[in-house]
């Protein structure tokens, strides 16, 4: 994104949001940096336009003037800060409600897991909770994406295996108060996202085709019954500390058993595209592992699903073609 705020020194935009989903006339929502180095949140009407910066949110308040050090604000729609060891989310009161209602239950049912495994994942504590905020308890460990950065391949094997195992332990914990998140409603959100794509004039060339590929073979795939899952699994979403940390449960649903899976290894495919090619096999190795290979049909019919899905996401962020291309044209 190279639009530049008006008025002042124009920060430096890292991340681009669609306001509504398929109505380009709402515009844009973006986050990123000022020249200080401090996180900023701004609102442009298209792909390229001038940006509005915006410290004051409809929803959340001067976010600029809570304590604490703001980490990441998207207009209109969530922020988090960090405050000593803990980290504040600030959302709409009906988000944070949902938000921690899914924790809850993911908790109670991982409990007597750690108990029988030291593969079950943790998940972040609570600290406390009030409508539209949700304190958490930093956790210690080293996030996923540190570990591919660092390119050593049995460092990134180990994680891989450690993760596979804790998915496969979240999966068989029984926690059964969760929505569900059929092949249906996974579709449907890849396909909101190429609109969004196509309709700001963004989407990579054979974003469509790719997608709707994808989205018939999804369709053909047998039911399955769901089990609980991350359903936003990826490499930043992983700490490893003493146990695997599983970050942002927010859209925790019961899902597909092969989603968490096909997710992470949709994202190793991006961290390959992008250079890193040897560490995001070998975390595949240990991924696959840890994990039941016996649904590798279902993996591969969703990690198509969600490469495409990341090739319409980062399109508005100025993913370059080549990665566009390796994402779309994977097998």
């Amino acid at each position: 994104m190279t639009a530049e705020p008006t008025p002042g020194t124009p920060p430096v935009w890292t991340r681009v949001w669609p306001r509504r989903g398929g109505r380009p006339e709402a515009g844009l929502a973006l986050e990123g940096r000022d020249a200080a180095g401090r996180v900023v949140a701004g609102t442009a009407a298209s792909v390229g336009g001038p940006v509005r910066l915006r410290a004051q949110d409809p929803r959340l308040g001067d976010v600029h003037a809570l304590p604490g050090r703001l980490l990441a604000h998207r207009f209109g729609k969530r922020a988090v800060l960090r405050r000593g060891d803990t980290f504040v989310k600030l959302a709409s009161p009906a988000a944070t409600r949902t938000a921690l209602h899914r924790h809850a239950v993911l908790d109670a049912a991982l409990v007597p897991v750690r108990g029988r495994t030291s593969d079950a994942p943790d998940l972040v504590d609570v600290a406390a909770s009030a409508p539209g905020r949700l304190e958490l308890r930093a956790a210690d460990g080293v996030e996923m994406t540190d570990v591919l950065r660092t390119g050593e391949v049995g460092a990134c094997q180990e994680a891989g295996r450690r993760t596979g195992a804790a998915v496969t332990a979240l999966a068989a914990s029984g926690a059964d108060d969760l929505p569900v998140h059929d092949t249906a409603a996974e579709a449907a959100v890849l396909d909101r996202w190429v609109a969004d794509a196509l309709a700001f004039g963004v989407a990579a060339p054979g974003l469509r085709a790719a997608a709707d590929a994808a989205t018939a073979a999804l369709r053909r795939l047998p039911p399955a019954a769901p089990v609980p899952a991350h359903r936003d699994l990826h490499d930043g979403q992983v700490l490893l500390g003493r146990r695997v940390t599983l970050l942002d449960v927010d859209t925790a649903a019961l899902a597909d058993p092969a989603l968490d899976v096909a997710n992470l290894l949709a994202h190793l495919d991006l961290a390959a595209a992008r250079g890193h090619r040897a560490a995001a096999a070998a975390v595949e190795r240990g991924v696959l592992a840890a994990w039941d290979g016996a649904r590798a049909d279902r993996v591969a019919v969703l990690r198509r699903v969600a490469r495409c899905r990341i090739a319409a996401v980062h399109a508005f962020r100025g993913m370059p073609d080549d990665v566009a291309a390796a994402l779309l044209g994977s097998g």
